[in-house]
């Protein structure tokens, strides 16, 4: 043995999982790890990260094909199609402090656009008019909350008070609720709230238990995306 760890092996496949039939069928196969498929808004390709860039899959498969996000080389699995599909909002940790921040471009790729200064900052839900962007963040440490702030950039807004994490804010179809997982009552559950419920005396409502991250269910597209990967045999998923 010559000292070197040898890194676990790897596979990843994107598949398309139909809700009323429970039918799967693969997309994509790779020894790269990949995360967070989404959906473009026509229904028509995916797209994903996989070690700090984005790319591009026709929805029945074939060769990935990158993104240019210019100067943004350390995204995470934070990015989402404006609901006109022209946008693209990604989080990054490019910046020297390598935090997180969220940057807006167009959704072919090209130059992006910092939204948020302060960091960090991870994107999660555009409005359904495509004007505002729900994130969750940190300002001077402690747990991450939840704001909002407009695409376009300006003044961002806290909605949640509450101790404990508060994560996966995304809005419902109508846009009249958030979504979102929290901590607070001591387990992580489902709860919701007004986008503008952003006084610390107006409590959201509690909905479930949950574990992950909430999204809520299009109008228009019955089908889940899914990302398997192995490592050593085992498997995992990842919305």
């Amino acid at each position: 043995m010559d000292g070197t760890k040898m890194a676990a092996a790897v596979e990843s496949t994107l598949e398309i999982l139909d809700i009323a039939t429970n039918a799967r069928h693969v997309v994509y196969r790779t020894a790269d790890h990949i995360e967070a498929p989404n959906w473009s808004r026509d229904g028509k390709y995916f797209l994903f990260n996989s070690q700090g860039l984005l790319y591009r899959i026709a929805r029945d498969g074939g060769a990935p094909v990158l993104i240019d996000t210019g100067s943004l080389n350390r995204l995470n699995n934070d990015h989402g199609i404006s609901p006109g599909g022209t946008l693209l909002a990604v989080s990054d940790q490019s910046q020297p402090d390598g935090k997180s921040r969220i940057s807006v471009l167009h959704a072919g790729g090209g130059a992006p656009r910092l939204v948020t200064e302060e960091a960090p900052s991870y994107w999660r839900g555009w409005s359904p008019d495509g004007l505002q962007l729900a994130y969750v963040a940190t300002r001077g440490g402690g747990d991450l909350n939840i704001y909002t702030v407009p695409a376009a950039g300006g003044v961002e807004r806290r909605l949640t008070f509450a101790p404990g994490l508060d994560d996966g804010p995304d809005y419902s179809p109508d846009g009249r609720t958030i979504y979102f997982n929290s901590m607070r009552s001591g387990n992580m559950k489902l709860w919701r709230m007004r986008p503008t419920a952003a006084r610390r005396n107006r409590s959201p409502s509690k909905t479930t238990h949950a574990t992950g991250l909430p999204i809520p269910r299009p109008t228009e597209m019955d089908r889940l995306r899914l990302v398997r990967n192995r490592r050593r045999g085992r498997r995992s998923s990842a919305e």
